[in-house]
């Protein structure tokens, strides 16, 4: 599968992939986590993966990102592999997480300016482009709407109208300094890269692994999922999307694929419910209230897991008809929506195997 790469101006998606793969960057920040060692191939939250016997791969979990992570690496793996894995994680928590006090986003968030990390800065400049290309539909500086409804965290709530109207979510006013590498942004906006975060995390982790010499490996960080390369190098693996609409580890289809990522966007991700509504944690930019979609699940297949982030959601936003022809920008990408009606649609160059599991859905 060929992957175009985005039409950014400097400093894009390219530019972010000659920078951030640095992952002895990444962990030399962070003491060694302690983990949840687990030895058998079943990955919970919205995604497994189902091998045959005679694949030997251990797992080990911990909770980062605000999600549960698993690494799937070949038996015999050394520990040190694991270990450096979840630095990784550790430290792109530590640049930007919007939660942590300590990390580079929060000090943005709260001093309105700073320097940042130079991986950070282009991610976040990269973000900034994804917002242009998608007009407005995935938005870095959505943050003060964010932390007003607060879905996911300890107080969900529904802001007044008033509070809405007091935050300023234009991505455009996010000034960018490439001398230093500082950032500034108004005093009633904050950064959010937390739509994004993951996809950065596994692309990291596929350099690493390469690097450390792992041909066959599947991370799965909270329902995003990285394929590194086949099934003992023969076959595909199979994975599971996880139905909205059942319980977590209940999937709706299943797909062959490797060498992958694989992002969902969804309205069972977090969500809270107040007087028989239910409000999702994706936000539109024009409403600052949940996304009103025919999609209840976005996914998004290709190379390059921080592209499968940024438009897993934006398409989510988006609905059916406008996210259909919005990627065909992309080579390499393929989509997969789950509809309000039960119907799937998938974009033009779907060409994978599939299953459907649930007898309520059809393939439009």
């Amino acid at each position: 599968m060929q992957q175009k790469q985005i039409k950014f101006k400097k400093n894009g998606i390219d530019k972010l992939y000659s920078r951030i793969y640095n992952p002895n960057m990444l962990i030399s920040k962070k003491k060694k986590p302690k983990f949840i060692y687990i030895a058998v191939l079943f990955l919970v939250m919205s995604v497994f993966v189902s091998c045959k016997p005679e694949i030997q791969m251990v797992e080990k979990t911990d909770f980062k990102l605000g999600t549960i992570c698993t690494i799937s690496l070949p038996y015999g793996t050394a520990d040190e592999v694991f270990d450096g894995c979840f630095e990784i994680l550790d430290n792109v928590e530590s640049y930007i997480s919007r939660t942590d006090p300590n990390s580079e986003i929060s000090r943005i968030n709260k001093n309105k300016k700073g320097p940042l990390d130079p991986d950070t800065f282009v991610l976040l400049q990269s973000s900034l482009e994804m917002y242009k290309e998608s007009g407005g539909t995935f938005n870095p500086g959505i943050g003060a709407a964010v932390s007003l409804w607060d879905i996911g965290g300890d107080n969900p709530r529904i802001p007044s109208d008033e509070e809405l109207a007091s935050v300023d979510v234009d991505s455009k006013d996010i000034y960018m300094n490439m001398r230093d590498n500082s950032v500034t942004i108004p005093s009633n906006m904050e950064i959010d890269l937390g739509a994004v975060g993951k996809g950065w995390s596994a692309n990291l982790l596929r350099t690493y692994l390469r690097k450390e010499h792992i041909s066959n490996a599947i991370i799965n960080l909270g329902g995003n999922i990285l394929l590194v390369g086949m099934k003992d190098n023969k076959k595909n693996w199979t994975i599971g999307l996880q139905d909205p609409n059942k319980d977590t580890g209940d999937s709706y289809i299943l797909l062959s694929l490797n060498d992958v990522s694989v992002v969902t966007s969804g309205t069972y991700e977090r969500f809270f419910i107040e007087d028989g509504v239910k409000y999702h944690h994706i936000l539109s930019s024009d409403t600052l209230y949940p996304a009103e979609s025919d999609i209840i699940s976005s996914t998004i297949i290709s190379k390059n897991s921080t592209l499968c982030d940024m438009l897993s959601t934006a398409c989510f936003i988006m609905g059916s008809e406008d996210a259909l022809e919005f990627i065909k920008k992309y080579d390499g990408v393929s989509a997969i929506f789950l509809l309000e009606d039960g119907s799937i649609v998938t974009s033009d160059n779907f060409n994978y195997e599939y299953e459907i599991l649930n007898e309520n859905y059809h393939m439009n």
